[in-house]
Parts: C-alpha cells; sequence; structure tokens
C-alpha cells in the first residue's frame, strides 16, 4: 500500500509507485483527501481527489486507487490489511509514530520508506512552482 496526493503526477511519483509495486503482489494506492490537502499543505490541488485517484488507476503497476479517509488514516490499512506499507521520503507523518499506532492497533504490516528520485527536480512543489510561480 502507498500512500500520498499524486497531484501533477510526475515521474518521481511514477517511481515511488514502481518501487512500491516490487515489494508485493498487488499495490492499492490511497489518495489523499481535498480537505486533507488543503489542512496538511495549506493549499488546493489542481485535480480533485476523484480525479487523481481517476489517473492513478490508469497506471499498469497500481492494483486499485482509492481515496483515503477524512480522520482516520489508519482506516484502509486496516481494511485492506497491506504486508508492506511504502512511505514516500517525504511523507508529513514521522515512521516510528506510524510503527507505534501499526502495533496500537494490532496491524501487522513492514513499513518501508521509498527513496527520492531526483527530489530537485521531480518534486509538486518545484513543479507548482515552475508552472506557476512562487506560491
Amino acid at each position: 500500500m502507498a500512500f500520498g496526493t499524486f497531484d501533477l503526477l510526475h515521474p518521481g511519483h511514477l517511481k515511488y509507485l514502481e518501487e512500491a509495486k516490487k515489494l508485493g503482489d498487488y499495490l492499492v494506492v490511497v489518495v489523499t483527501t481535498d480537505k486533507n490537502v488543503r489542512k496538511l499543505k495549506g493549499k488546493t490541488t489542481v485535480h480533485s481527489q476523484k480525479e487523481r485517484a481517476l489517473m492513478l488507476g490508469f497506471l499498469k503497476m497500481v492494483d486499485r486507487a482509492v481515496v483515503g479517509q477524512e480522520k482516520d488514516f489508519y482506516y484502509l490499512i486496516k481494511k485492506f490489511k497491506p504486508a508492506v506499507l511504502a512511505l514516500g521520503y517525504d511523507q508529513s507523518e514521522p515512521i516510528e509514530k506510524v510503527k507505534k499506532e501499526l502495533a496500537k492497533r494490532k496491524i501487522n504490516a513492514k513499513v518501508v520508506v521509498i527513496s527520492p528520485f531526483n527530489e530537485f527536480r521531480f518534486k509538486g512543489v518545484k513543479i507548482r512552482e515552475r508552472l506557476f510561480g512562487k506560491n
């Protein structure tokens, strides 16, 4: 299972998802809700949560793309029971906090942090700056 906003889909996203897919047989991708993007990043997305999930669903390495939950970020982890959680190098939640919450909820999933792919070029904030200027 992988997580992210995935707005302005770019090669960094594709590499992240490709590496996540290598960790198992079936890849579920959880797309951050529009409301949570505004709350966590302080900005709106170019594409809606449904559009972002739809785009991801067309990728061959993604078996299923779903929109996340507003409040309980662990709900879909509990529902799908993935063997591995693939986190991006820039996930906002510290890995130790994630592991602690998984243990508390009795979710047995390995947590792997995926290394960045040319993060100075392929990062959403950098792409937005090139397209729209400084925010």
